[in-house]
Parts: C-alpha cells; sequence; structure tokens
C-alpha cells in the first residue's frame, strides 16, 4: 500500500503538467474558437528559450523565467495574428491544419535551432525530497502541484469575476451578441492566446528538468493535454485540473504495475480520448460563431491514362538517368505518393480528417515482413497480404467516426497514431528490437531480379506500377457511385443520409480503403530498405505527409502526388539537405508551407493552377472570337465537382 501511495504521489508531477497545457488549451479554444494542436510545440520551444537564457546565457533563473514567459505570450500573439484570425471564418478542416502547420514549425524550428538530441535542464528547486505521508516527494513534484492549483484558481476567479472574463464567456456563446454589446472578438482572441501560451509555457519550464527536452517528444504531450481539456469538457477549469491529475497518476501506477505491456502508460490518453469522445458524441462545445462550410475543391479526374502514361515514361528515365542519391530518393517520393492517395481518399473525398496514416504503413510493413519471414510468402504476395493486415486497424479507428467528426475526429485519429507508435512500433517482441526486422532476400518476378538493396532503379519501377495502379483505383473511385456518395457525406451528412446514403457505411469503406492504400506504402518501404525499424513510422510523420497533401490539394490526386518531391528522403528535401545542411529544412518548409497554402490558397496549388490554365484557355477563345476565327467552347474553371447521387 505504501509503494502504491508512492506511485500515486509521483504521478502528481506530471499529471499538474498535463493539467497546465490542458488549461491553456481550453483557454484558447473558448478565446478564439480554435482546438491548437501546437500547444504542446508551444510548451516545447519556450522551454529551450528558457534552457538558453538560464544555461547558455547565464541569466539568472527569474529573470530567465520571467523573459522566456515573454517570449511565449509574443508566440501566442504572432501565431493568432499571422495564422489563426486570417482563418476565423474558415471551415474546420482549414484550422485544424493551420494548427499543424504551427506544430510542424515549431517543432522542426526547435530542431533546428537548439539541436536534435535530448537536452537536460538544471533543477528548479532544491534536489532534496521532503516527506509527506511517510513517502518522500521530491520539492520539483510538490512546486509543479502548487503552480497547477493556483493558477487554475486565478483563472476561475479571472474568467469569473472580471469584464474580460465575461466578455469572453459571452463571445463563446455568440460572436455577434458580443461584438453587439462592443467587445472586440478578434482582441479577446489576441489576448486569451496569450495567456494561453503562457500556460503553455510555464508547463513545459516546469517539466523539463524532469522528462528532458526533445523537440519532438516533448510537442507530443499534446495527446495528454487534449484527454484532460476534454474531461473537463473544455469548460470546466477544476475539471479540467482533476483530469490532468488523474491522467498522471494512471500513467505512473501503469508504468509501475503493468510495466510489461510496452507502451500502454502513453496508450492511456488516447483511450481515454475515445471514451470521452465516443460515449458523447462530441465533447467540444460548441460556439456562436460563423464559419463557413466549404471544403477544399475535388474537381472531376480527366485523362488519367495519358497522364499516367506521361508520367511513368519520365518517371523511368528518371530513375534510371539521375545519380544513385537522386534516384533513391525518387523511389521514396514514389511510395509516399501511395500514402498521399490514402489522404485524398479520407480527407479530400470523405472529409474525415486522419493523422494516423504513416501508423498505418507501419502496420503494413510489419505485416509484409511477418508474412514473408514466418509464412514463407515471397514477394510480391507478401506486400498485398500485409496490407490486407491494416484493413481491421483502419476500420477500428475509423470506429469512431460514427460518432464524432471534424476536430473530434481528428484528435481521435491523433491520438490513435502516437499509440501505434508507442505500444506496436516500440515493442521490440513484434519489431525486433534496434536491430529492426529483416525482409528476406531475392525479391524477383518472372526470373528478374527486383531487389531494392542490389537493384534500386529496377524495384523503383515495381513501386512506379503500384503507384500508378493505385492511382487507376482511386481515380476510378472518384467517378463511380462510391466516389459521389464519398463527396455526398463530405459535403453534408445530414442531407445525405436524407438521399438515401449510409453514411456509416461510407467512412468505414473509405477508412478501410486507406488504411490498405497506406499499408501498401509500407510494404514498398520494407522490400526497398531490407530493413524496417520504428523510426520510420513517427506520427510526425503522418502530419507531414497531410501537410505535403493539402499544399499540393488534398482533394485531387496531381496536386497531392506533386507534394511527395519535398517528403523527407525525398529528391526536394536531398536537395535542400545537400544546399543548407540540414534534415530538418524540409520539414520546416512544410509547416510554414502548409499554414501559407490554408490562408492563401485552401483549394491546394493544383487548383491554382488549374484555375489559371482555365483562365487562358477562355482569354483564349474570346481573343479568336473577336478575330472572327471559331473557338471550342472552353471548359468552365468551376465545373460542378459532385454530381447527382444515385
Amino acid at each position: 500500500m505504501q509503494e502504491l501511495l508512492a506511485y500515486v504521489v509521483l504521478g502528481l508531477g506530471p499529471g499538474a503538467v498535463n493539467a497546465l497545457l490542458g488549461l491553456g488549451l481550453v483557454t484558447v479554444y473558448r478565446g478564439s474558437g480554435v482546438l491548437n494542436f501546437g500547444h504542446a510545440a508551444v510548451a516545447m520551444y519556450v522551454a529551450f528559450v528558457f534552457r538558453t537564457f538560464r544555461q547558455e546565457w547565464g541569466w539568472p533563473t527569474p529573470v530567465a523565467f520571467a523573459g522566456a514567459l515573454v517570449v511565449a505570450a509574443v508566440l501566442g500573439l504572432l501565431i493568432h495574428l499571422l495564422v489563426m484570425h486570417p482563418l476565423r471564418h474558415a471551415p474546420t478542416l482549414a484550422r485544424v491544419t493551420g494548427s499543424l502547420g504551427v506544430l510542424l514549425t515549431l517543432s522542426s524550428l526547435a530542431y533546428w535551432q537548439f539541436g536534435s538530441g535530448t537536452f537536460t535542464v538544471n533543477p528548479l528547486t532544491p534536489t532534496s525530497p521532503v516527506e509527506i505521508f511517510g513517502v518522500r516527494v521530491g520539492w520539483d513534484r510538490i512546486l509543479l502541484v502548487v503552480v497547477a492549483v493556483a493558477l487554475t484558481a486565478a483563472l476561475w476567479l479571472f474568467y469569473q469575476r472580471t469584464l474580460f472574463g465575461l466578455a469572453t464567456r459571452a463571445a463563446a456563446e455568440s460572436e455577434k451578441g458580443a461584438a453587439v454589446s462592443g467587445f472586440s472578438q478578434a482582441r479577446l482572441a489576441a489576448i486569451n492566446w496569450m495567456i494561453g501560451s503562457v500556460l503553455a509555457g510555464v508547463g513545459g519550464i516546469l517539466i523539463s528538468p524532469i522528462a528532458r527536452l526533445n523537440a519532438f517528444q516533448m510537442s507530443l504531450l499534446i495527446a495528454p493535454a487534449l484527454a484532460a481539456a476534454l474531461l473537463g469538457r473544455f469548460e470546466h477549469l477544476w475539471l479540467v485540473l482533476a483530469g490532468g491529475m488523474v491522467l498522471g497518476v494512471g500513467e505512473t501506477v501503469i508504468g509501475k504495475y503493468l510495466n510489461g505491456v510496452r507502451g500502454l502508460t502513453a496508450t492511456l490518453p488516447f483511450l481515454l480520448i475515445v471514451l470521452v469522445l465516443v460515449v458523447k458524441g462530441s465533447s467540444l462545445p460548441q460556439r456562436g460563431e460563423l464559419v463557413y462550410s466549404n471544403m477544399p475543391l475535388a474537381p472531376p479526374v480527366q485523362r488519367v491514362p495519358l497522364k499516367l502514361a506521361i508520367f511513368a515514361a519520365i518517371s523511368i528515365v528518371l530513375l534510371f538517368r539521375l545519380p544513385s542519391s537522386y534516384s533513391a530518393a525518387y523511389s521514396v517520393a514514389l511510395i509516399g505518393g501511395v500514402i498521399i492517395l490514402s489522404l485524398v481518399v479520407i480527407v479530400g473525398w470523405v472529409g474525415q480528417i486522419s493523422l494516423c496514416q504513416v501508423g498505418f504503413a507501419g502496420i503494413g510493413a510489419y505485416a509484409t515482413v511477418r508474412v514473408a519471414n514466418h509464412l514463407s510468402i515471397g514477394f510480391p504476395f507478401s506486400i498485398f497480404l500485409g496490407a490486407l493486415v491494416a484493413i481491421p486497424v483502419g476500420l477500428l479507428v475509423g470506429l469512431p467516426a460514427l460518432r464524432v467528426r471534424g476536430v473530434n475526429l481528428a484528435v481521435v485519429t491523433l491520438g490513435a497514431g502516437i499509440a501505434m507508435e508507442r505500444m506496436i512500433f516500440n515493442n521490440p517482441t513484434f519489431t525486433g528490437g534496434n536491430d529492426g526486422a529483416t525482409v528476406p532476400r531475392g525479391a524477383e518476378l518472372l526470373g528478374i531480379d527486383l531487389d531494392g538493396r542490389t537493384e534500386p532503379a529496377r524495384y523503383g519501377v515495381v513501386i512506379l506500377v503500384v503507384l500508378c495502379l493505385c492511382v487507376l483505383l482511386v481515380a476510378n473511385l472518384r467517378r463511380s457511385v462510391s466516389g459521389r456518395r464519398m463527396l455526398a457525406v463530405r459535403a453534408d451528412e445530414t442531407a445525405a443520409a436524407a438521399s438515401g446514403i449510409n453514411v456509416s457505411k461510407v467512412k468505414l469503406q473509405a477508412f478501410g480503403l486507406s488504411a490498405f492504400l497506406a499499408a501498401l506504402a509500407g510494404g514498398l518501404m520494407a522490400y526497398r530498405a531490407g530493413r524496417v525499424s520504428e523510426s520510420s513510422f513517427v506520427v510526425f510523420q503522418s502530419i507531414n505527409f497531410f501537410a505535403l497533401a493539402y499544399i499540393g490539394g488534398i482533394a485531387t490526386i496531381g496536386g497531392a502526388l506533386a507534394g511527395t518531391l519535398l517528403a523527407p528522403g525525398a529528391p526536394g528535401s536531398l536537395w535542400l539537405r545537400n544546399a543548407i545542411g540540414s534534415d530538418q529544412v524540409s520539414q520546416t518548409l512544410s509547416g510554414v508551407g502548409l499554414v501559407v497554402t490554408v490562408i492563401t490558397q485552401p483549394d491546394g496549388v493544383a487548383n491554382v493552377v488549374r484555375h489559371e490554365r482555365e483562365k487562358r484557355r477562355v482569354k483564349a477563345a474570346r481573343a479568336a472570337l473577336a478575330a472572327g476565327a471559331p473557338a471550342a467552347t472552353p471548359r468552365r474553371a468551376s465545373a460542378p465537382v459532385e454530381e447527382p447521387v444515385p
């Protein structure tokens, strides 16, 4: 009993950090209507700034602490002014995408600016423990709990008793009503963003001596913060505090008594998120705000065989004529293209935000290895069978989509990606540990050696063939009855159901197909590298692919595929690394490009190019008519994209 009590007390420290981050999420959401997926990245960046001020520049601890919180406030203000304010009337997908851009940008910027390793931070309090109820507890844990309780009380009083707090609550109920009463929603949102970022900074600074600093791992604290905020329904601050504490204690106790189940502690927030969202259907309170419902343009696919033939011919030349490093990078881009296609189906055509596609790729890769090694089923059938394994996983992840949608589903799929990474890909029993899992040599077809390790160009042709087949599959789906039903569900689920469409069936079909496509990419990746390791399937890769697909045009096949040239290991990324000397340049550009695209060109670059091409065609037709020559009737630049659904 004494041992259990000790671990309960130890869990209060991490629980306090969960609560602080959750309080910041609630503050930002209630003040601006934005669920900031980059919130923990703000905490991480501010903690790095504090460490720089204190340990590298030699500032006194109070001065460094105050300076870091000023940076946090400025960072929150900049995110609001530069990213979220321009998206204030944008649909949910655009605002989620903008916050993901913030997450990518801050994480890769910190990696680039401060380093890629894990850094220690000197303790903020004396290291000697104190005994409470017979349990020895470090002063750092006590400080975390005291700060969390004090800030919760201060926030509660501030939002209950001040005019600003009342105005924030009024705006959350009705932005129009608050404006009529003389309150500026923009000013309210800006101040709340600053307060939320400061809370994130406090949490990041206080946890950094305990958890250590890493640019990417600390950004994943968004999962327990979301769980704590959901337990408080994004409204009740004291419930957020209690939820964060319970979650921290649960993770610590599970880590002690169920440590044989690898990654279970990291999966606990995901399980709580799914439980809360699925049971309640939606746990994000609706704000009284004006939001447009338009989604990225999904134009009809045309002349696919001709375009594919041209693309295939160019790709074959590149695979065999480029230098070996760039030829290999182009193969990586082709594999990424299959993952991108999975996003086109689930996000672009059904409107379901999925942030775990690389997790499905990892399932496919490891399943391919097991099929090849344990069932002695060789290439290429092992890839197909491995991809089939991912379909039930995709359906399982898609089940919450029957109850939740939009930003709630983004929360679920992000948690699912983290759970797959921690429970499956970091499990040595499944993955082979540090050595990874090895694919048997001898990949061949019709007597032709296609081993990705010895014949990379030939294997690149195999990847190209698979990608082309997937493009044909997805293009035919877009033109089919099923594709039109998907677009109908994306446009309005209620109207689709009223017209006789089985919305649940459409969603699950989309999740199953997208998981299968992503898993195919994982199997191709396994045979190309010859070895599969967990570092290839981290959740940040899912977010990065989402960013690249959105930049190119997530509802268009060609545009989304073009984004893969900047994928990690692809030619664009390789060129940037050689030119600038950093692996994180492409990811930083992905984050910044995602933010710029979602603000200026929400339909993606491909639709901008298409629109300009149509404008030139119209201009040429008018010039021909003015000259008296017959001209072909130009196609409309904004052709209808959602045909009648049978």
